[in-house]
């Protein structure tokens, strides 16, 4: 084997990130002479014409960095020279950089060490120049500006390559596998096939009218090359399942030749070489060169790219990079169909074939295509103005990678299973990027400062992280929830425009010098569920989450959260629903000790406020939104040094069903503050320290069960915390049935219709409802049967009670329960007793029946006596000596046919 190596300098520009995948940001340090030039210019910004003129003393003593990618660009080279009448569609960058007279540039331009431009060339994007650029006239820029540029650098591998020479002879054909060769030469007329894979070549060399076609169907096609390459003219490439730039080329020689009159394809990395594209000839992808040449009526372009696409399952691998055109997402057996989330700037997008962006899931596996296509420009070629994304959906049960930080599995551990838990951080993403699954953090502490330095977290596009599946308020204790601990110097930065979300996972100790000091979004639509956030602060706004659109918490506690500007938790900046939140101990050097609101409406259900703070107005809340809906939510001991305790800013909106109390000002008393609310919602049953204009409003104390312990037990998540309405509050009550008030209450009892309280809790009643008698079916569920109750005189003996629990006279009982975290359980004891009709009890013994869940019906859990594989059948007697819970059946007694059951749950 021959080896060559390139020689390079990483870069330091970029942090590692959540993604392990090809980079371009390390090249090699270059130094190249420019051939001396006999045109003569006048300076750039006295001739060429610019929407945006610039004169250059704008620019002294500034120092403007070069922040775009490499992929931003379709040509980086230390030298550039564009002959006359030629097209580039795509940004360059060029360390010199000369574009010929009429030539045109379809987007921006970077020259970092001086540039010339001849009569009548055009950029139809920016011009920007390190020193100062010479133009021809009529040379023109869309905008011009000085500043201060770095060349991006090129990553390029090592190359090993095989003793086997490759020769295709006049017009004959062969199809190379993947492999490593020698040098390869093809005859005129030849065909060369390449199919999806890695080839390594010492050299190539090709003859005039040569076709080289690529199979991309199985994914994309790696070319590297050690020494230099030689493309005969009138050579034609062909593209077969997938997109020219899934062709990569690798070259380590230190020249390219690519002919005249051609067609050719690929993304070409040769840092060391000169590039020569003869006239009339086109390329469609991308050049990383030393010097790049283009002969007259030569063209160079890129076909589109998507700037970002998900889909509403959200991970899948690789993530997500525009350069790369093949994804997979393993999903749950249970989906049924994916959003898909598209993003293509002057591009559009059609999703298998169609505008609909909603794929259906029917079979197993679904492949999803996606198509960007842009309107074309005369000149160029046709492959320049479409592109394919494919995403191939597979369903199965093994959906997710379990992780946990500080697993104990030592071998074996695949991630299948919680005992198989990957325990290494990067080793699950490089799973999750394999595999296309969901990470499932399910416990442990991830201590992000082991995994990124200071700064931002990237959670890439792609990326997605699950952890504690369950509601929050049936927690035992909050340890059960996996913790992210920023370490007071990280924040989670929510990278892309798709909706993104979190859920089941403790955030505490975030630090931001900007703004969100847990996490930052601009993500269209951000879902947060199931979260606790701790102790993050922003050195501006947000001291927990800062959303610039859609947010949407459900479930979320924040405590201790601070922002020296508005919004000591959060600072949401466009339509925003929240619902079962607590904020406590929050809060903010100027305005919203809790939350700051802005943008479009806004709706709060089931939220408590307590003891938030801030130094100027609103101590919950303020509020710049167009409109605010709070219904059924608590504000006690708040403060706010200025005003408005609990509500401060615009007062556009409702306010039903909710209690505010002690919420004050340092100059007022406890109880006593004047504008509590400021003034102007229009409030509805709802009690404040003072009284509020609105309707069937209450003033003063809304008697709490104990006010000096407001968060009771366990951190506001049950009935007993102390701001529950105690049983003797008159707002047990007082509430109102309103489209806007939440079902549920925040501890997701479902409301009582017929007594409706104030404030985020409801009244809790877990009693059994909808008693019905009947058989068992097949399926285990009880069904009508006649006669309802087949009643028995008496059953005298043990062999007559087992003959009629095996017969068509045995029965099953059914009753349904509020879903709650209490009735969240297999089996429940109730005790039944018989009552006249006059409801008083008869003298004798009560029967204590084992009833066992059985699935659901209408929101409410199905309990019985008896299913397909527990429990026993229940029998009917006259007689009350044989009321009993036997070993083969219950028996119960009925004495009159006006008689009732009265059913007590004992225990859950």
């Amino acid at each position: 084997m021959k080896r060559f190596i390139f020689h390079f300098i990483k870069s330091k520009t970029y942090n590692s990130t959540l993604l392990i995948l090809l980079s371009l940001t390390a090249s090699a340090s270059f130094a190249v002479d420019i051939p001396h030039s006999e045109w003569t210019y006048t300076p750039f910004n006295d001739s060429v014409a610019s929407s945006n003129h610039s004169d250059n003393s704008t620019f002294q003593n500034k120092t403007f960095q070069n922040n775009k990618k490499n992929s931003d660009y379709i040509v980086i080279a230390d030298t550039i020279n564009i002959s006359d009448n030629s097209m580039i569609l795509g940004d360059v960058f060029g360390t010199r950089f000369q574009l010929g007279a009429d030539s045109k540039i379809y987007g921006n331009v970077d020259a970092s060490n001086g540039c010339s431009l001849r009569a009548k060339s055009h950029i139809t994007g920016n011009l920007r120049y390190g020193d100062p650029c010479n133009s021809e006239t009529g040379a023109t820029a869309a905008s011009t500006k000085q500043v201060s540029l770095t060349k991006p650098s090129v990553i390029a591998p090592d190359i090993v390559f095989g003793d086997s020479a490759k020769a295709i002879n006049i017009s004959k054909s062969e199809t190379l596998p993947p492999g490593e060769y020698g040098s390869l030469n093809a005859k005129k007329r030849a065909k060369i096939k390449f199919s999806s894979g890695s080839y390594k070549f010492q050299s190539i060399h090709t003859d005039p009218n040569v076709l080289l076609s690529f199979d991309l169907t199985a994914g994309p096609i790696t070319i590297d090359v050690a020494s230099d390459v030689d493309f005969g003219n009138k050579s034609q490439f062909a593209i077969n399942g997938g997109n020219p730039s899934e062709i990569t080329w690798n070259i380590a020689g230190k020249s390219i030749k690519i002919g005249t009159d051609g067609l050719y394809f690929g993304t070409v990395f040769a840092p060391n070489a000169s590039v020569n594209i003869e006239s009339r000839t086109h390329l469609v992808g991308s050049i990383y060169a030393n010097k790049l040449t283009v002969a007259p009526k030569s063209t160079i372009s890129r076909e589109p790219r998507a700037e970002e696409i998900s889909h509403s399952e959200e991970h899948f691998g690789p993530f997500f990079e525009s350069n790369t055109f093949h994804y997979r997402s393993v999903l749950p057996t249970t989906a049924k169909s994916v959003e898909m989330y598209v993003y293509a700037k002057d591009s559009k997008v059609k999703v298998n074939g169609k505008q609909s962006t909603k794929v259906d899931l029917d079979a197993s596996s679904t492949t999803v295509r996606i198509e960007i296509f842009r309107d074309k420009i005369t000149g160029f070629p046709a492959e320049a103005f479409s592109s394919n994304y494919v995403f191939n959906f597979e369903k199965n049960d093994v959906y997710r990678i379990y992780w946990n930080p500080q697993s104990p599995c030592s071998q074996g551990c695949d991630g299948v299973t919680p005992a198989t838990a990957i325990g290494d951080f990067n080793a699950v993403l490089e799973t999750a990027q394999k595999t296309g699954r969901e990470i499932n953090i399910i416990s442990g502490t991830w201590n992000v400062a082991n995994n990124f330095s200071e700064g931002a977290v990237p959670w890439k596009v792609g990326f997605e992280l699950v952890g504690y599946t369950g509601d929050i308020w049936q927690l035992k204790s909050e340890n059960d929830i996996p913790l992210i601990d920023l370490g007071k110097t990280q924040y989670i930065e929510i990278e892309g425009r798709s909706p993104r979300s979190l859920r089941g996972l403790r955030i505490a100790n975030g630090f931001n010098k900007a703004n969100g000091g847990a996490i930052f979004s601009q993500s269209q639509k951000l879902t947060i569920k199931n979260v606790i956030f701790s102790d993050s602060k922003s050195n501006a706004e947000g001291g927990a989450i800062f959303a610039t659109d859609s947010l949407n918490l459900e479930n979320i506690r924040f405590s201790g959260n601070s922002a020296l500007g508005d919004g000591g938790a959060v600072a949401a900046n466009s339509e925003t629903k929240m619902l079962n939140v607590v904020y406590t101990g929050n809060k903010s050097a100027k305005n919203g000790g809790a939350v700051k609101l802005a943008g479009s409406g806004v709706y709060i259900g089931n939220a408590i406020f307590h003891d938030n703070r801030t130094v100027a107005k609103g101590g919950a809340i303020i509020n710049e939104a167009n409109k605010l809906d709070i219904w059924n939510s608590t504000f006690y001991a708040n403060i706010a040094k200025a005003a408005n305790p609990a509500i401060s800013g615009k007062s556009n909106g409702s306010i039903g069903n909710s209690i505010f109390w002690k919420n004050f000002t340092p100059s007022c008393e406890p109880g006593k503050c004047a504008n509590e609310v400021i003034e102007g919602f229009s409030a509805t049953h709802s009690s404040f320290s003072r009284p509020y204009g609105g309707s069937h409003n209450f003033a003063g104390d809304p008697k709490f069960i104990d006010e000096k312990k407001p968060e009771g037990s366990n951190n506001f998540m049950s009935y007993e915390a102390g701001i529950n309405l105690a049983p003797d509050s008159p707002l047990r009550k007082a509430g109102k049935k309103d489209n806007k008030m939440p079902k549920a209450d925040v501890m997701g009892s479902e409301r009582d219709n017929t007594e409706l309280a104030l404030g985020a809790y409801g009244i809790l009643n877990l009693s059994a409802s909808e008693l019905f008698i009947g058989e068992l079916d097949d399926d285990g569920k009880v069904v009508p049967a006649k006669p309802m109750i087949p009643l028995m005189d008496t059953i005298p003996t043990a062999w007559f009670r087992s003959y009629l629990a095996n017969s068509l006279l045995a029965r099953a009982i059914k009753v349904k329960v509020m879903k709650h975290s209490k009735t969240k359980v297999d089996s429940a004891k109730v005790r039944f007793t018989l009552i006249k009709k006059d409801r008083t009890p008869y003298n004798f013994k009560s029967v204590d029946i084992m009833f066992y869940r059985n699935g659901e019906e209408n929101g409410k859990y199905v309990f019985q006596t008896m299913t397909d594989s527990l429990g026993k059948p229940v029998l009917f007697s006259k007689t009350e000596e044989n009321i009993g819970n036997y070993e083969d059946a219950v028996i119960l007694c009925i004495k009159d046919g006006s008689d009732r059951f009265r059913y007590q749950i004992l225990e859950y």
